[in-house]
């Protein structure tokens, strides 16, 4: 409830402009970060007013990546109403399309070249602590930078690089949570 409290709950003054265009999100294995993100996923592509919208599953390979987007299709699949609202999942793509809005849910791994310059509305960065960089983060947020209310969600376990943007990103939010 706090997780989406947060990031839908809270809009700018005055506007509909979503207050928070990033998320990070941190939680043991298997505690349900792929569902809730496959949920987010669904409400862009299809319920959020977007049109012809991008939705980007990304990872630092493409198995990782596609792990997220299989959630999508099993949440969408698994309701007959809901998968009347999708044309049928191309899996040998990675590519989901919504028949309401037109907008495209496409998994993608750190190592393809598709990312670069394309816009989304919404970006999965799935098992941030396993990505030696923050390439592929840096690249969804730029992407985002002329979309009305996008968002980019960082999803991880705890990992073990210190030396990984993941613990510098880990460190920022315990500061902003305890206020200093």
């Amino acid at each position: 409830q706090f997780i989406i409290g947060s990031l839908f709950g809270w809009r700018k003054k005055g506007t509909k402009t979503r207050r928070f265009r990033q998320a990070y999100i941190s939680m043991g294995r298997q505690n349900g970060k792929s569902f809730l993100c496959g949920v987010l996923a669904n409400d862009f592509a299809t319920f959020s007013g977007y049109h012809e919208g991008r939705i980007f599953c990304t990872a630092t390979k493409q198995d990782q990546a596609n792990i997220v987007w299989d959630e999508v299709r099993k949440f969408i699949q698994a309701d007959p109403d809901l998968s009347e609202l999708y044309k049928t999942p191309k899996a040998y793509k990675h590519e989901i399309y919504s028949k309401v809005t037109g907008t495209v849910i496409k998994a993608i791994g750190r190592d393809t070249k598709t990312a670069d310059g394309f816009r989304s509305i919404l970006a999965i960065v799935d098992e941030y602590h396993q990505h030696p960089t923050n390439q592929m983060y840096n690249l969804m947020v730029n992407g985002q930078i002329n979309v009305n209310s996008p968002l980019t969600v960082a999803i991880t376990t705890a990992g073990f690089d210190l030396n990984y943007p993941c613990y510098g990103t880990y460190k920022m939010c315990k500061s902003i949570m305890n206020g200093t």
